[in-house]
């Protein structure tokens, strides 16, 4: 990063070199996240932005992730996820499910690992992993990359290994890194402020997976909000961007009423049909690019 002050003369150069490129068509290293609902409202994610993506378990966070990590390599960035939790042959399964809905034809990650294929989906998924996938630029970061400091190391050495060529980096998830601080609040503090240094100095956005506080769950409507953001205010004054993931499907099924009671089934039942198989993605903070 730069070191010393910058005059307005400097300043207004490169202002002036970012207004011409704009105006000729260059996006500024923008990077789309491919979902069509979702960059209607969020313009992408530029180099130097933390964008948190947030949400309770079984809310679809990894899901959403990996669908944003394939349709980035896609368009030929470079990406590199660090996940805590997930090998990088999940991972890579994950991707492959992906890809199969791309087709038409998804094959969920549940139904891969555990086998419950026919012979034509097994077919189709050894013909996504040769033809689709096998050539993205996706470089994984294994669980043994568990404080800020070896993510770090490691995304730059994938930078490298990637000829600079780094699009997206996806941090799954923030709760698990380790980091300085005498208390779990000064910790998620400090790792924070250096997925926000991470991204400015490579100049890359960084996408990192935040679980919410249980707090969600007592409350009637549980669609997430900035309050939901576990352990540390830092969070979202850090972040450019923060999303959370929401799927009603998930609460109805919990909430299944007495099949006696035919009225309340059926409106339960009409609700169930409406949530199935849909995933809200809500934008619930964003900084504002001319």
């Amino acid at each position: 990063g730069q070191s010393r002050p910058v005059s307005l003369a400097q300043a207004l150069t490169g202002a002036s070199d970012l207004i011409v490129k704009a105006y000729q068509g260059d996006d500024g290293g923008r990077l789309r996240t491919g979902l069509g609902a979702l960059d209607s409202i969020v313009p992408g994610f530029y180099p130097g932005e933390l964008i948190l993506l947030g949400g309770r378990p079984s809310m679809g966070k990894s899901a959403v992730a990996s669908c944003i990590a394939t349709r980035a390599a896609r368009a030929g960035k470079g990406v590199c996820i660090a996940s805590l939790e997930m090998t990088p042959e999940s991972m890579a399964m994950r991707i492959v499910s992906e890809a199969t809905a791309d087709r038409g034809a998804g094959i969920s990650y549940a139904a891969m690992r555990k086998g419950e294929m026919t012979e034509a989906q097994m077919r189709s998924v050894l013909d996504v992993v040769q033809r689709d996938v096998a050539d993205l630029p996706i470089e994984f970061l294994p669980p043994s990359y568990r404080d800020i400091g070896a993510i770090f190391a490691g995304v730059k050495q994938v930078q490298r290994r990637l000829g600079g060529n780094l699009g997206l980096v996806i941090v799954d998830y923030l709760g698990l890194i380790k980091g300085d601080g005498k208390s779990r609040y000064e910790e998620i503090t400090n790792i924070s402020i250096a997925l926000k240094g991470m991204a400015l100095q490579l100049k890359v956005p960084v996408l990192a997976l935040s679980q919410l506080s249980r707090a969600v769950e007592s409350r009637d409507d549980k669609r997430p909000q900035l309050s939901d953001l576990r352990e540390s205010g830092q969070l979202e004054q850090d972040a450019d961007t923060v999303m959370f993931c929401y799927r009603d499907e998930y609460y109805l099924e919990r909430e299944k009423p007495d099949p006696e009671d035919m009225e309340l089934w059926a409106k339960w039942d009409e609700l169930r049909q409406r949530a199935k198989n849909r995933l809200e993605v809500i934008v619930a903070k964003q900084m504002q690019r001319a």
